[in-house]
């Protein structure tokens, strides 16, 4: 059997948006070293999530009515870990993306306040920052689940 049409057109722009994320975080750090750091250290971060989100997030979304993969399927119910961790990270995806939203907007109102202000507090806090923000949403998921 072949894959439904509704499978091979996220196939058709996922796997290029794959790529092309490679080729910008490439871009990013190889060549042009013209942006903030902050910034591409966000948006590096952002690229990783969105990019897990997709792999992880096509099992789940996209094979589940495709025949020739049900294997995957007896596989997550063959091991309910599994399965259970492949459940989370498909929500906790999701809220790391908005986390990373206010992350990157976060870092662009510093670039502009900091035409008439002074954000080194922002420079040398913003991975911290990060970091504390993810981690809070990780708690909230955790604890609303």
């Amino acid at each position: 059997r072949s894959m439904r049409i509704s499978n091979i057109i996220p196939i058709c722009y996922g796997i290029p948006g794959l790529l092309a994320y490679c080729l910008v975080i490439y871009a990013m750090y190889g060549v042009r070293r013209v942006l903030n750091r902050s910034f591409i250290v966000i948006f590096v971060l952002t690229a990783l999530i969105n990019i897990a989100t997709w792999i992880n997030g096509w099992p789940s979304l996209r094979l589940q009515n495709e025949p020739l993969f049900f294997f995957v399927f007896e596989f997550f119910n063959d091991h309910p870990l599994i399965s259970d961790v492949h459940n989370f990270l498909i929500a906790h995806f999701y809220f790391a993306q908005n986390v990373c939203v206010f992350l990157l907007t976060a870092d662009r109102c510093v670039v502009i306040f900091s035409l008439t202000s002074n954000t080194l507090w922002w420079n040398k806090g913003y991975v911290h920052i990060a970091l504390i923000s993810h981690l809070v949403c990780l708690a909230v998921h955790l604890w609303a689940r």
